[in-house]
Order: structure tokens, then C-alpha cells, then sequence
């Protein structure tokens, strides 16, 4: 005979049941939200220790909780958001986020990891030439793409940047997660230098900084100032690494 639920256990079970007519609907996901929201893990070990819910009741509402974090938070940032208004954008109880994530910076934590993730595979999908220069273009020019059609990611980056200069322990995290990024930028840079007559002359990661400031830095400025020149912007940096790229190859033909 099954063991009757606990009572944590019950809470939780009837919080992840679909909506009923008396309880909000999570809003329909679009296209792109659908393809680039983040897909939560099944939940491990819970807040309440020993009093996890069955494995059928697990995955589903958290994965809700967190694409429905995903949408609200960079729509109105973290400030300007609740744990009751994602919960109400989820179709679920305040509670069960609650179960799942400590703090509204634990779940906004979350939901960018899954994102960092979805990038990196997104980056190491791209099919890429083997000339240095053209492995340089092709990669700025899906990251300009990206930072047009994904504005929303680039948002929940700056909302979780401002956050970790003022807690500590976010700060760790939000590290940890830029060194992963560099640590994946640094590979496509060693296979660019492999194909030189000479070395780069400065670390594959200060150069993976260097990129990575001036991409989020161009984005964040269109994202500030929609007149901003995006493409110009994009145009210089690649001009810039384009000429790099040339004085360490003198033997090749600079005209590409």
C-alpha cells in the first residue's frame, strides 16, 4: 500500500496540478521564448530536507517556475519583480517557488546558468571556416544577431551583474559563470592562433575578456539607447581584430 504524503509533501503536489478556472494561467510562450527559455533540472534536494516530493511531482512545476522567471524578470528586472508575481506568471504557489529557490536572486541565479549553458552550446553548433579571419566574423556577427534578436537575455545579465556588486556570496556565482564563458571563448581563440605564423602575443584568456566586454558592452549600449549604432560598433571591433589577426600572419595575402 503507498505511504501517505506528508503534509509538505501534499502542498507540494497541489501546487504543481495545472491551474484550475480560479487560479492564473501561465501566459502562452512564444517562439523565441520558447526556444531559448531556460529548461530547468529535475529538483535534488530540497529546502525541507527529507520531505522532497515524489519524483512524478518534480521537473514540471519548476521547469514552469523557472521559463516564467525567465520572461518576467527581464521584462521588469529583479527590483521590480516578486516571487508572487513570477509564481502567478508560473500558474503555481508562492510556496512551491519558495521550496525551490531560497531567494528571488536564487532563482534569478538559475535562470541564468541554464542561459550561460544554452549559449555555449549555441556557440560550439556554429559551423566555422578555417580562415582565422573569417572564424572571426562569422563569430561577431552571431553574437551581434544574438544581442538583436535575444534582448531579453542581455538584460537579465546586467540585472544579475548589478546584483552581485552588492552580495558577496552572488558575486562567487556570477564569477564562476563569466570564467566558464571565457573558459569556452578561450577555446575558439587557441584554434584562431593555431592557424597564425605567430602567436597572439597576450593569454587566450585576456584576450576571451577583452572580447567579451566589448560584445556585452556594445549590446548593453543599444540596449540603453535604441538610436545607438550597433553595427557600426560591430564594424570597428571586427576592423580591429581583422588587423590583429593580419600582423600575425604576414606571409598571408591581407586582402580578405
Amino acid at each position: 500500500m503507498p505511504r501517505p504524503l506528508t503534509k509538505p509533501q501534499a502542498s507540494a503536489w497541489a501546487a504543481a496540478q495545472p491551474p484550475t478556472d480560479n487560479q492564473p494561467t501561465a501566459p502562452a510562450l512564444s517562439e523565441a521564448d520558447r526556444v531559448h527559455a531556460p529548461r530547468a533540472e529535475p529538483a535534488g534536494a530540497s529546502a525541507l530536507g527529507d520531505e522532497t516530493p515524489p519524483p512524478t511531482l518534480r521537473g514540471a512545476a519548476r521547469e514552469r517556475i523557472v521559463a516564467a522567471a525567465f520572461k518576467v524578470l527581464a521584462e521588469r528586472g529583479s527590483h521590480n519583480t516578486s516571487i508572487k508575481e513570477i509564481a502567478k506568471a508560473a500558474g503555481v504557489a508562492a510556496g512551491l517557488v519558495h521550496y525551490y529557490f531560497a531567494s528571488k536572486e536564487a532563482l534569478l541565479l538559475e535562470v541564468t546558468r541554464e542561459c550561460s549553458r544554452r549559449y555555449r552550446d549555441e556557440m560550439a553548433s556554429i559551423p566555422l571556416p578555417e580562415d582565422p579571419r573569417e572564424q572571426t566574423r562569422t563569430l561577431l556577427h552571431w553574437s551581434k544577431d544574438r544581442g538583436l534578436t535575444l534582448p531579453d537575455w542581455y538584460r537579465l545579465l546586467v540585472d544579475l551583474d548589478a546584483l552581485a556588486l552588492r552580495d558577496a556570496a552572488l558575486a562567487k556565482e556570477v564569477s564562476d559563470l563569466k570564467r566558464e564563458v571565457r573558459a569556452h571563448l578561450c577555446g575558439h581563440i587557441a584554434a584562431v592562433e593555431g592557424r597564425l605564423s605567430r602567436p597572439l602575443g597576450q593569454s587566450h584568456t585576456a584576450y576571451a575578456a577583452v572580447l567579451m566586454a566589448a560584445v556585452d558592452g556594445l549590446i548593453l549600449q543599444r540596449l540603453i539607447d535604441p538610436e545607438f549604432d550597433m553595427n557600426a560598433g560591430f564594424s570597428a571591433l571586427e576592423s580591429m581584430l581583422i588587423a590583429l589577426l593580419e600582423q600575425r600572419n604576414d606571409s598571408d595575402d591581407k586582402t580578405a
